[in-house]
C-alpha cells in the first residue's frame, strides 16, 4: 500500500503523484521594508531586548488606557506579562533574578487587571 498505487484520495493530487510535472508559482510582492522600517515580532528580539521591551510596552499600554482604548491596552499589557513570565519560568522563586522580574511584572499585571475591571470582565 503506497501513495503511487493507492493514491491519497484526491484525483488531482493522485494525478500529480503519478505523473509529476514542474510547478510554477506566481508571487505578487506587495511591499518592501528594510529592517528598521517595521516593528519586530517578539521572537526576533534577543533576551535582553525583550527585557528592555517590558517598560516600553507598559508605557504604551498606559497611553492606550489613557485614550480609553482598553482592549488594545490589555493586549499590550498581556504581551509584557508574557515576556516577564517567560523569563521567570527559567528562574527559581528565591533567586534574585526571579524577584527582580516579579517586581517588573506586578505593576503591569495590576494595569492589566484594571483594564479587565473597566470592561466588566471579572472572570
Amino acid at each position: 500500500m503506497t501513495l503511487q498505487t493507492e493514491g491519497i484520495g484526491f484525483s488531482d493530487l493522485d494525478n500529480l503523484i503519478n505523473k509529476p510535472c514542474d510547478l510554477e508559482f506566481i508571487i505578487e510582492l506587495l511591499k518592501i521594508e528594510s529592517s528598521n522600517e517595521y516593528e519586530k515580532e517578539l521572537w526576533q528580539y534577543s533576551g535582553q531586548e525583550r527585557l528592555n521591551l517590558v517598560p516600553k510596552l507598559k508605557e504604551r499600554g498606559n497611553i492606550l488606557y489613557g485614550q480609553k482604548l482598553y482592549d488594545e491596552a490589555e493586549d499590550v499589557y498581556c504581551q509584557a506579562i508574557g515576556i516577564c513570565e517567560q523569563f521567570m519560568n527559567r528562574e527559581r522563586k528565591c533567586d534574585e533574578e526571579w524577584i527582580t522580574l516579579n517586581k517588573m511584572k506586578l505593576p503591569v499585571l495590576l494595569n492589566y487587571a484594571q483594564c479587565k475591571l473597566v470592561k466588566g470582565d471579572y472572570y
